[in-house]
């Protein structure tokens, strides 16, 4: 075959690739693919356990007192499910108990699946200068964030998540009921691979 014969032919199958629309396309990877999802995820606590506390200059004029508290959630709405936390905290003299830890969930969200996976309580705190004597109650505010990787069952698709928890301690339990120590509404978003 000439040369002049194989540029032809060469020009030819292209243009007949380029009108029939024989090239290939790439199609988007299903791995890029995700949902982003709000979450309202309203829950209940009953009263939980301190489990120690260590306080240092108590003879001092401001003492410093860190402790830890344990405890159990039912979490409803978009996320659901049983909640295990593990928090640790601190009183502050501008009249707030701080706190930070993780909250273990093995239940679902809805779009994403069911399993379980750690959010990451973070800047919380019980704001006892907002103490309600009536109620025996305070406000408690903290931000939260999933903790990558942590997702197990259909939710290790979960890829990011982050939000606010906005709740109220009643110390004594909700008109006296310990089974309703607290009550809050984890709102954000979600983002779980398709």
């Amino acid at each position: 075959m000439s040369k002049r014969m194989f540029r032809a032919l060469t020009v030819t199958v292209v243009a007949i690739a380029l009108t029939s629309g024989g090239v290939a396309q790439a199609k988007p990877s299903q791995a890029a693919r995700t949902t982003t999802i709000a979450v309202h995820a309203p829950y209940t606590e009953p009263e939980g356990n301190w489990d120690g506390a260590h306080c240092t200059g108590l003879v001092a004029m401001a003492p410093e007192c860190q402790g830890r508290y344990v405890g159990t959630a039912t979490f409803t709405g978009t996320m659901w499910g049983d909640d295990h936390y593990d928090l640790e905290g601190w009183a502050t003299p501008d009249g707030r108990i701080t706190y930070e830890g993780p909250n273990y969930i093995t239940g679902g969200v809805k779009g994403c699946g069911t399993g379980s996976y750690i959010i990451e309580d973070y800047d919380g705190y019980i704001d006892m200068t907002k103490f309600d004597p009536l109620t025996n109650s305070a406000p408690g505010y903290n931000q939260w964030r999933l903790r990558p990787g942590s997702g197990t069952g259909e939710l290790t698709n979960l890829v990011s998540g982050q939000g606010k928890n906005v709740w109220t301690v009643y110390f004594a339990g909700k008109d006296g009921d310990p089974e309703k120590f607290g009550e809050g509404d984890f709102t954000g978003t979600v983002t779980c691979g398709r």
